[in-house]
């Protein structure tokens, strides 16, 4: 019975040995081929983890330095929209180049700071209208009336926007238009 039990351990310790052996030899070429798919997948997990971080990370340094490194205009989009930090929301709407992101920005951001952000990177003359003729601040209807062209526009602020300042930017744009 001794003898038995010898011979099965014996055979067991060399089953379980070679399939160590093996085990190793597979994880080692497994090793050898990660490297690629590291290379593939790294640039993706990059992009994943940095949106991962603007979009949820409790803290407004992390998601500022995560919006530094995002390209993703839908990401740069939704962190401009929703983040609860004004530079967070400032970073993102300066890094968008999509106009109608920028409109939408400019309309509905309840910082002024931010909303001059996206005012000053809108060339759309007509919503550039919208923004000086009914924005609550004077300093974001006075940058977009520094970028509109039409007389008539310049005009009618001149005549009706109640901020002195706002009109004198009017006065100064229409009398470069003239010269």
């Amino acid at each position: 019975m001794k003898t038995i039990l010898q011979v099965i351990l014996s055979i067991l310790f060399i089953v379980f040995s070679f399939s160590c052996s093996n085990n190793k030899e597979i994880a080692a070429k497994q090793k050898a081929e990660q490297p690629q798919k590291n290379l593939l997948n790294n640039k993706e997990e990059i992009n994943s983890a940095l949106r991962h971080f603007a979009y949820f990370h409790k803290d407004s340094l992390i998601r500022l330095e995560a919006v530094k490194k995002l390209i993703d205009e839908e990401v740069l989009k939704h962190v401009a929209y929703f983040d609860s930090n004004v530079s967070v929301r400032t970073l993102a709407t300066n890094k968008i180049n999509n106009e109608e992101y920028l409109k939408q920005v400019a309309y509905f951001d309840d910082n002024e700071s931010v909303r001059c952000v996206a005012v000053n990177k809108i060339s759309s003359e007509s919503y550039l209208k919208h923004i000086a003729y009914f924005d609550e601040s004077p300093r974001v209807r006075q940058l977009a009336v520094s970028k509109i062209q039409s007389a008539n526009i310049l005009s009618h602020v001149i005549k009706f926007d109640k901020d002195l300042d706002v009109r004198k930017t009017a006065i100064n744009m229409l009398s470069n238009l003239k010269t």
